[in-house]
């Protein structure tokens, strides 16, 4: 067992409850684990500002070596970035959305795009990726009236609102089409059995006031 000299709390001496340290003659540091994280956790929140000036000339110094270091970071503590970003956006709720809309004006077309990639993947679960190959395979027009999309526009993604079943992509018109005819099949043969009907009678009222409008020529009577 080993006292810890802070707390006076006895721990076994044991690298779980004391940080190794070679100057010591048993290799262990005299202050136990839980002390250690206390008073550096008290220091730095004293410390704070001076900490982060220095983390900022050590990134003007080298930047690549800064972001090198951190990504290290990130890799042997997975989740705990993020983590901390909640809990001080949570803390600074002003700073945080004058950060982000500082970031959002400096960045519109990058911002857009990511938002564009969110909506695809909870609206539809497909990346711009996928939106840009099934693009291609329809030779870059709608799937039902062979249209294409005007300049600034992009087709929507049609999908099977009681399955979610992806379909293909279509202009603005004939997705809101399908949409008021409930995809259903038989009301767009019932809407276009009724256009053939009312056509083919338009057709022929033509013909026939053509036929009164401009009545055959009698042929002259032979002398």
């Amino acid at each position: 067992m080993k006292t810890c000299s802070k707390c006076k709390r006895p721990n076994p001496a044991t690298t779980e409850f004391f940080s190794p340290v070679s100057r010591n003659r048993d290799g262990l540091c005299s202050w136990c684990r839980r002390c250690m994280a206390e008073n550096c956790s008290r220091w730095y929140q004293n410390n704070r500002e001076a900490i982060s000036e220095i983390a900022k000339e050590a990134y003007r110094d080298d930047p690549t070596k800064f972001k090198k270091n951190a990504k290290r970071w990130r890799k042997a503590n997975p989740g705990r970035k993020d983590e901390l970003n909640r809990a001080w956006a949570a803390s600074n709720p002003q700073k945080m959305r004058a950060s982000r809309k500082r970031w959002i004006m400096g960045n519109l077309t990058k911002n857009a795009e990511a938002q564009r990639r969110r909506y695809l993947k909870r609206q539809y679960g497909i990346t711009p990726e996928d939106y840009a190959r099934l693009y291609r395979e329809q030779g870059g027009v709608c799937a039902i009236c062979k249209g294409v999309p005007k300049p600034g526009e992009r087709f929507h993604v049609d999908h099977d609102h009681e399955t979610g079943a992806l379909r293909s992509l279509l202009c603005g018109k004939c997705n809101t089409a399908l949409g008021m005819f409930l995809d259903s099949p038989e009301l767009l043969r019932e809407a276009a059995a009724y256009l053939e009907r009312h056509r083919k009678a338009q057709e022929e009222r033509i013909r026939k006031s053509n036929l009164i409008a401009f009545p055959r020529a009698q042929k002259p009577d032979l002398v």
